[in-house]
């Protein structure tokens, strides 16, 4: 008769505070971009801008606290699903979200090819309230995507993407750190292979 084991329920356990802990710094990472832009902003419209996508970010994530978590949240579904596909490999993940009417969520897992290229796969959350991924890879040669991600931020006349973009990067080891930059409407670099997605 197969059940659940203490072994398959502590390895269950062990990946959930896995997850737990690598949302938490993601958080944050996002959190620390969004308030720097925030107290940079130039003019009263920017941070106004700014401060409607902190407190927007805030609610969805259940930041409050820094330490709280909320396995509802879109982004706690994301990493439950996806840390198994990591495997200890470095990955960019790219939050494109359109909202509107109808709401797209989406994410873009940008994982680096050996010839200086990206393959990319893209995921969404479906109307389950769970994530799926889609059929299709892309592949990008000699794409443009590295660290800092604060290299790509420029003015908002100079940008691409016609939506808030938040990219962030996770080290290759599961322990590793997590950076993330938010690009607020037209502040993407054309140079980012972001565009090419």
């Amino acid at each position: 008769m197969l059940g659940i084991t203490p072994e398959n329920r502590q390895n269950q356990h062990g990946y959930q505070q896995d997850v737990r802990r690598m949302l938490i710094d993601w958080n944050k990472a996002t959190l620390k971009s969004l308030t720097n832009q925030y107290q940079s902003a130039s003019d009263e419209k920017k941070r106004a801008r700014y401060a409607q996508r902190l407190a927007e970010f805030q609610s969805n994530n259940e930041c409050k606290s820094r330490q709280l978590i909320d396995t509802a949240s879109v982004r706690y579904k994301f990493l439950a699903m996806f840390l198994s596909k990591k495997k200890n490999r470095e990955v960019f993940i790219v939050e494109a979200n359109r909202m509107g009417a109808t709401a797209i969520i989406r994410n873009y897992v940008v994982w680096g090819l050996d010839n200086g290229g990206v393959k990319v796969d893209y995921y969404f959350f479906s109307n389950e309230n769970e994530w799926l991924k889609e059929d299709f890879t892309m592949t990008i040669p000699k794409a443009d995507i590295s660290l800092p991600l604060s290299s790509y931020l420029v003015k908002s006349s100079e940008g691409v993407n016609y939506d808030d973009v938040i990219i962030s990067h996770f080290a290759a080891s599961d322990t590793g750190k997590v950076t993330s930059e938010f690009f607020s409407l037209g502040t993407l670099s054309r140079k980012c292979a972001v565009k090419g997605m």
